[in-house]
């Protein structure tokens, strides 16, 4: 576990995923569009995938303390953060919830999670 330094003073220890995350400038930028949701509450990072300028968006599933799960994605064009750029999040009670409603089938795919009950094998 890592303690981030806006979090130790709250007590809370992030895991190493998370802390990589948190100390990258992309993710940094990308964070800016998770609603209702910090990155002291995060527990886990359940996948992520990075994205570029003017190209695929940045993905991340993030398990949270309260035991929900959240969506991430985030992107900007050539001209990087600042300028051009978009992002949303969503939560929902479980990962297959997530999964079925937050997740389009291209996020499903780069992230490699699929519904419970559908065999994308």
């Amino acid at each position: 576990m890592v303690a981030l330094d806006d979090a130790e003073e709250r007590g809370i220890f992030m895991p190493e995923s998370v802390a990589r995350l948190y100390g990258d400038t992309d993710w940094q930028n990308a964070f800016a569009y998770a609603k209702d949701f910090d990155w002291p509450d995060i527990k886990r990072v359940v996948k992520s995938d990075a994205g570029g300028n003017d190209d695929v968006d940045w993905l991340a599933v993030f398990e949270l303390r309260d035991g929900r799960f959240a969506f991430l994605h985030a992107g900007c064009d050539y001209t990087g953060w600042g300028c051009q750029e978009w992002g949303d999040s969503e939560i929902h009670e479980t990962l297959d919830d997530l999964v079925r409603l937050g997740l389009d089938n291209s996020a499903r795919s780069r992230l490699s999670l699929w519904p419970a009950d559908e065999d994308y094998a």
